[in-house]
C-alpha cells in the first residue's frame, strides 16, 4: 500500500515542505528550551551555593562570637572570684550560692545582652556548683549523675580535657525542657585550671539566620539536620512545611540520595531531586563541623523554572502563529505549483481517452513562466499538432473509404463477370472433355491428364492412363520414328500435326 503522501504530488510537496520548514523550527525551539532550562537550573544551583556559603559563614561567625563571649566571661576577675567562692562553699557546706545579688546581676546583664539562656559553673569533679536559672541540674554531677549523658556533660568533658573552648550539639536538654547547645571554656587561676564555665544556648540564637529566607523566593527554605543517637536524620531547625518539626523531632527519609542525609553526613554539593515533601527541588548542601549539622538551602524547581515557563508560553504562541503563517504559505505555494500540474493531468487524461476536440477544455489553460508552463505549452503544441494530424488522417481516411467502396464495386462487378465466364468456360470444357480427344504429359512422357473423349477412344479409364507412359496407347503398327519426331517437335515448343490410328487398348 502506498504511503498517504505518495498518493498525490500535493500531499508529498506538503509533507516535505512541512518536514523542511516546521520540523527544524520545532527542533530549534526544543533545543533552545532545554538549554535555557538547564541554564536556569545551573544559575539556581550557583545562587543557592552562594547563599549557603554566606549562611554557613554567618553561623560560624556566630559560633566564634559564642566562644569569644565565653572566654571573656571566664576571664572576668569577678566571675573567677565568684567561681572560687561557689566552689569553696559547695565543698565546705555542701550547698550553693543562692542569693549572690551582685553575681546574679552581672550574669543577668550578660545573658540579656547576648540573649543566652543560662550560665553554669562546673568544678573539676563535674559538680554543677552554680547556675543562674537554678533548674534541676544545679548540684548534680556531670560525670556520675543523671545528666552524665547530656550534651552539657559531653562539652564539659572536652573543654576540661582539651583546655579550650568547645561547643556541643543542639539536643533536647531535660532540665530546660528545650533543645539547647552549650559552649564551655576552662577557668584559670594563676595559670591553673580550676573548673569550667558553660553557656547554654537556645536555638533562637541561630534562628534569625535560618528564618532569613532572603534570596530563596517564595518556596525556598534554609534548614539544618543532624544524626541523632539512633543514627536517624532529624531536623534541628524549624521546617517551613512541617509544624513543630523540632519539638516532634521530625525524621527525614533515610534514603542516602536525600540531601539532608548527604549534608548531615558531612557532604557538600548541589543538585536536583525530591525534598522531604516529595516535591522536586534544586538544592545546595553543606556541613558545620562545630555543630555537627548538615545545612540545606533549597527552592522548588517550579519556582526556578517559572520564568522559562512564561518564555515557553510566549514562545509557543509565537511559534503557533509562525507555523500558521508557514502552513498558509506552504499551501499557497503548493497550490501554485500543483494546480498547473493538476490541470495538465486532466488534459492528459482527456488526451489519453482520445479527446482531441478543439474546445475550451482542449488545452491546459494556465499561464506560468516556469518549467511547468514550458511543459504545458509544449503539450498544447503537441495536442494541436496531433489534432491537425488527426484531421488530416480523417480526411485521407474518408477519401480512402470512398476509393475502397468504388474499388469494391468494381471487384464485385469483375467477380460477377468472372462467374459468368467460369460458367461458360466450364460448359466449354465439358464439351471439349466430351468430344475432343486430348491428353497431356510431362517432359518424360508420363500422362498427367486426359479427356473423357480420349478415354472413350482408347478404352482406358482416367485412373488407368494417368501416371503411365504415353506409349501405353501406341499402336504396334505405328512407326517408332513418328513418335520420336513428335517428341522432338514438342520439346522444341513447336506444334506437331499427324495422325495416330488404332489407339484402343485392344488394337482395334
Amino acid at each position: 500500500m502506498s504511503k498517504w503522501y505518495e498518493l498525490h504530488i500535493k500531499n508529498e510537496i506538503l509533507f516535505w515542505f512541512i518536514m523542511i520548514s516546521i520540523v527544524p523550527i520545532v527542533m530549534l525551539f526544543g533545543a533552545n528550551y532545554l538549554l535555557q532550562k538547564n541554564q536556569f537550573k545551573i544559575q539556581a544551583k550557583e545562587h543557592l551555593e552562594l547563599i549557603l556559603h554566606e549562611k554557613i559563614a554567618k553561623i560560624e561567625t556566630q559560633i566564634d562570637d559564642f566562644e569569644k563571649n565565653v572566654k571573656l566571661v571566664s576571664s572576668i576577675p569577678t566571675v573567677v572570684d565568684n567561681f572560687i567562692r561557689s566552689k569553696e562553699n559547695f565543698v565546705q557546706n555542701n550547698r550553693f550560692i543562692q542569693d549572690d545579688a551582685k553575681l546574679n546581676e552581672l550574669l543577668n546583664g550578660f545573658l540579656d545582652k547576648s540573649k543566652y539562656y543560662d550560665v553554669f559553673f562546673i568544678d573539676m569533679s563535674g559538680n554543677i556548683i552554680y547556675t543562674l536559672k537554678k533548674e534541676s541540674d544545679l548540684g548534680t554531677n556531670l560525670l556520675s549523675g543523671i545528666y552524665k549523658d547530656t550534651n552539657l556533660a559531653s562539652v564539659y568533658k572536652r573543654a576540661r580535657m582539651l583546655l579550650e573552648s568547645k561547643i556541643s550539639r543542639f539536643e533536647y536538654y531535660h532540665p530546660s525542657s528545650t533543645h539547647s547547645a552549650f559552649i564551655a571554656h576552662p577557668i584559670y587561676r594563676e595559670n591553673r585550671v580550676i573548673g569550667v564555665i558553660a553557656i547554654q544556648l537556645a536555638k533562637n540564637k541561630l534562628s534569625d539566620i535560618f528564618s532569613d529566607q532572603k534570596g530563596l523566593g517564595e518556596s525556598g527554605e534554609f534548614f539544618a539536620a543532624m544524626k541523632n543517637s539512633q543514627h536517624k536524620i532529624v531536623s534541628t531547625t524549624a521546617l517551613k512545611y512541617v509544624k513543630n518539626s523540632i519539638e516532634n523531632e521530625f525524621i527525614f527519609d533515610g534514603n542516602k540520595n536525600l540531601f539532608s542525609t548527604k549534608a548531615a553526613s558531612g557532604g557538600y554539593g548541589s543538585g536536583e531531586g525530591v525534598d522531604y515533601r516529595g516535591v522536586e527541588v534544586i538544592t545546595a548542601w553543606g556541613y558545620i563541623p562545630s555543630l555537627d549539622w548538615g545545612v540545606i538551602a533549597k527552592i522548588d524547581s517550579s519556582e526556578v523554572l517559572e520564568p522559562i515557563y512564561k518564555i515557553e508560553f510566549i514562545s509557543i504562541i509565537v511559534i503557533f502563529f509562525v507555523l500558521v503563517f508557514i502552513i498558509i504559505a506552504i499551501v499557497m505555494a503548493t497550490k501554485h505549483i500543483v494546480s498547473p500540474i493538476d490541470a495538465l493531468i486532466k488534459r492528459v487524461k482527456r488526451f489519453s481517452l482520445g479527446n482531441l476536440e478543439n474546445d475550451k477544455h482542449s488545452y491546459a489553460d494556465f499561464y506560468v513562466n516556469n518549467e511547468i508552463g514550458v511543459l504545458a505549452n509544449n503539450f498544447n503544441e503537441m495536442a494541436q499538432n496531433l489534432k491537425n494530424s488527426q484531421d488530416t488522417i480523417k480526411k485521407y481516411a474518408n477519401e480512402l473509404e470512398d476509393k475502397v467502396k468504388q474499388r469494391t464495386k468494381e471487384l464485385e462487378d469483375a467477380k460477377n463477370e468472372l462467374i459468368k465466364t467460369n460458367i461458360s468456360m466450364k460448359t466449354y470444357l465439358n464439351i471439349v472433355d466430351k468430344y475432343v480427344i486430348a491428353s497431356s504429359t510431362d517432359l518424360k512422357g508420363v500422362i498427367i491428364s486426359v479427356s473423357s473423349a480420349f478415354c472413350d477412344i482408347t478404352g482406358y479409364t482416367k485412373e488407368e492412363l494417368i501416371g503411365k507412359k504415353h506409349n501405353i496407347v501406341r499402336h504396334p503398327s505405328m512407326p517408332e520414328s513418328m513418335y520420336k519426331e513428335m517428341w522432338q517437335t514438342l520439346l522444341q515448343n513447336r506444334t506437331w500435326c499427324g495422325e495416330i490410328k488404332n489407339l484402343k487398348k485392344d488394337g482395334t
